[in-house]
């Protein structure tokens, strides 16, 4: 689901894309899901609403977190940049 944002995004279709990744994430438990999750958790904040840089640095943190335990290592971020994004 979360490859295809920006088929849904051109489409003019993120609420159906939101409600379809929250059932796909709502039938899983496995790591992947548990990953995709947190992934997407990181991504939604500000789907609908303007970009807050201190929202998305606590969720790029939590993020950063729950990858290592997966065994994927999360990219290297100067989480100061947020405000620049």
């Amino acid at each position: 689901m979360i490859g295809l944002l920006p088929d849904y995004f051109a489409a003019g279709a993120l609420d159906t894309w939101h409600r379809a990744c929250c059932d796909v994430l709502a039938e899983g438990h496995t790591p992947a899901d548990r990953i995709t999750e947190a992934l997407f958790e990181f991504a939604r904040r500000n789907l609908y609403a303007q970009f807050d840089p201190e929202l998305a640095e606590g969720d790029f943190r939590h993020l950063a977190g729950v990858l290592p335990k997966h065994g994927i290592r999360p990219p290297d971020t100067d989480t100061s940049s947020f405000a620049a994004w």
